[in-house]
This record gives structure tokens, C-alpha cells and sequence, in this order.
């Protein structure tokens, strides 16, 4: 998000400091357009004991059944990290409301599945 933003005003600045339109500030906005139209659309839902991400818009769709799931990291942020029995991670991110939703709703429907809370200083002592 925090890279849209920073897009979005660096091509306001350029428009504004060019103070006309040229072909490449077109471009740039058409572009940018188009990613946030398909970088906004990524959905996680949960069906029939499965787990359906869906990417840019359903152009990309991965299926993953929960009896594959193993284990689940919550991060102290966005990220949660899916291990699966082939042992593939999975990342995904999500909002901290979702997050809290996707968390009860494993705890109470997929009891086999280990779920794990990772806070800041795990990451930390990780790099020492």
C-alpha cells in the first residue's frame, strides 16, 4: 500500500512539475491503474474444507485443502504462513480483522491444525 502511495504522488509531482501532458505520464497512469485495479483484487476464501486464494483479480486461483495444512504462522503484522505437508510454504497476507477471523475460525473448525503466534523479537533473534 504503501508503495502505491508513493507511485501515486511521485506521478502527481511529475505532472505537476511538467505542467503538460505528454504520452509517457499517460502511459505511467494507465499502468498504474491497472495494477491497482488487479493488485486490490486477491481473496481468500474458505470452502468446503479448503482454502481458495484467488490472485489479480481470479486470473490466478490455488486450492489448498486444510487436511494438507500442517501448521499456521501469524506474524505480529499482516503475514501468515501456511506449511503444508509437502513441506511448501505458503504466504499470504491479510488485514489484522481478517487475520483475527481466519484465526477463530481455524481454532474452532480445524482443531489438528497447529496454529503458531510469532511476535517482532522472534524475527529479531534470528538474525543475530
Amino acid at each position: 500500500m504503501v508503495n502505491l502511495l508513493v507511485t501515486i504522488f511521485s506521478l502527481l509531482i511529475v505532472a505537476l512539475e511538467t505542467q503538460t501532458f505528454n504520452l509517457i505520464l499517460i502511459f505511467l497512469t494507465i499502468l498504474v491503474g491497472i495494477l491497482v485495479f488487479y493488485g486490490l483484487g486477491s481473496t481468500l476464501r474458505i470452502k468446503n474444507n479448503s482454502l481458495n486464494l484467488s490472485y489479480y483479480r481470479g486470473i490466478r486461483n490455488k486450492y489448498i485443502p486444510l487436511n494438507e495444512v500442517k501448521k499456521i504462522t501469524f506474524s505480529a503484522k499482516r503475514e501468515v504462513s501456511l506449511c503444508l505437508n509437502q513441506d511448501k510454504v505458503v504466504h499470504i497476507y491479510l488485514n489484522i480483522k481478517n487475520k483475527k477471523k481466519f484465526y477463530e475460525y481455524l481454532k474452532k473448525n480445524a482443531p489438528l491444525i497447529f496454529l503458531e503466534e510469532k511476535n517482532k523479537w522472534d524475527e529479531l533473534s534470528k538474525i543475530e
